[in-house]
């Protein structure tokens, strides 16, 4: 039986564990939310990006001011260190998917790979979208497709993602660096993932 072990909590089959999510809009309120998730007997604990996202005014041109990534990742810092043994799982859903947020691919793959370049979280959550049959179906944005920049990021960092859509997990290890793979169920070959 595949195990993933991150920090002290280990996930495997047949071990569900308790999440614990973080939908507040304004930072202070994150990490106060945070502070009190942290002592809750909770296994994980997500920060619902899409919430806090939906709450900035005018985000098409925040995306583009360097500042906006630099309060970005402070947040994600301070969770990180709040969420001390619990590993903090980073997601990000769309209108489609339940979320609160309406972002072009390209859009939420910058944010992915900022992320996961920071290695602050110990998972991103990555959805297909509904009518995704397997992990190719991802549509295109502008030419380059989610999976191609999540593909990226794979061999650029060691941050494990997740999808609720009918995958699981399988530790590998490419180049010298620990990655998680991501295999579709009713896939007979893998689809690589970060």
């Amino acid at each position: 039986m595949e195990i993933l072990k991150i920090k002290n909590t280990v996930l495997q089959a047949g071990r569900p564990k308790v999440a614990v999510p973080l939908m507040s809009q304004q930072p202070q309120e994150i990490i106060a939310e945070c502070e009190r998730a942290a002592l809750l007997p909770c296994d994980l604990i997500e920060w619902r990006a899409d919430s806090y996202l939906s709450g900035i005014e005018d985000l098409e041109e925040v995306l583009q001011e360097k500042d906006f990534y630099l309060d970005f990742l402070k947040i994600l810092d301070d969770l990180e260190y709040i969420a001390a043994d619990k590993p903090l799982i980073f997601t990000m859903r769309s209108v489609q998917q339940g979320g609160m947020l309406q972002l072009s691919q390209m859009q939420k793959a910058e944010i992915y790979q900022l992320v996961a370049r920071s290695g602050l979280a110990g998972l991103i959550d990555v959805e297909l979208p509904a009518s995704a049959q397997t992990a190719d179906d991802i549509c295109e944005d502008g030419g380059i497709s989610l999976r191609e920049q999540i593909d990226e990021m794979a061999v650029k960092s060691s941050v494990p993602t997740t999808s609720l859509t009918g995958c699981w997990l399988q530790r590998k290890s490419w180049a010298g660096s620990t990655s998680c793979r991501m295999q579709e169920q009713t896939c007979s070959r893998s689809q690589r993932w970060l």
